[in-house]
C-alpha cells in the first residue's frame, strides 16, 4: 500500500513445494526484495488450463493475467504444455472460451475491482491469437515474441501459422 492506502501490488503465496520456480529480485522502497516463485511459463500453464476449461467463468481474472503475459516475449509453447502436464493439469478443448463468448463477457465485466482492464473485445481478440496453438492443439515448436508465435529454429523468427 502506498501513503494513499492504494494497493501497489499483490502476491499470491503458496507454501507447497514444487520444482517450477525461480528466484526474483526487485527493489521496493529502496530495499532489495528476494522472492522464490513460480516461473512465468508455469503461471501461464496454469492460466491456459483454466481458460481451456469450464472454470474460466469462475476464474475470469485469469483472462486479464493471460493478457498481461501476452505482452512478454519468450514463452515456448511446448514448454508451457509440458509444465501443464507435469503439474497434473489438462489443457482442455476451450469450448467455453470459443463458444460461450456472451457468458464469458458477462463474467469478465463482473470484475469490478480490476482497474484499467481492457475492454472485452480487445482482450478477447488478443487472447485468441495468443492461445491459438493451445486451442488448435498444435505440437509445432513455437516461441511467442510478444506479438505472434514464431519458429524458434528460424533466424528471422518467421511467424508460425497454426491451423488454417
Amino acid at each position: 500500500m502506498n501513503q494513499n492506502e492504494e494497493k501497489l501490488f499483490k502476491i499470491d503465496l503458496g507454501l507447497r513445494r514444487h520444482p517450477f520456480y525461480q528466484n526474483y529480485i526487485f527493489s521496493y522502497q529502496g530495499k532489495m526484495v528476494f522472492l522464490k516463485g513460480a516461473t512465468l511459463s508455469k503461471m501461464l500453464a496454469d492460466k491456459v488450463c483454466a481458460i481451456s476449461s469450464q472454470k474460466v467463468f469462475r476464474r475470469a481474472k485469469d483472462l486479464i493475467d493471460t493478457d498481461i503475459y501476452s505482452y512478454c516475449a519468450g514463452f515456448d509453447m511446448l514448454e508451457v504444455r509440458r509444465l501443464a502436464k507435469e503439474s497434473g493439469h489438462d489443457i482442455e478443448n476451450f469450448d467455453a472460451f470459443q463458444n460461450r463468448q456472451a457468458d464469458l463477457r458477462h463474467a469478465y465485466e463482473k470484475l469490478d475491482d480490476v482497474v484499467h482492464k481492457p475492454d472485452f473485445d480487445t482482450l478477447y481478440a488478443r487472447l485468441s491469437t495468443f492461445l491459438k496453438p493451445f486451442i488448435e492443439n498444435s505440437m509445432e515448436p513455437s516461441v511467442w515474441n510478444g506479438m505472434a508465435w514464431t519458429d524458434p529454429q528460424c533466424e528471422q523468427g518467421k511467424t508460425v501459422r497454426h491451423g488454417r
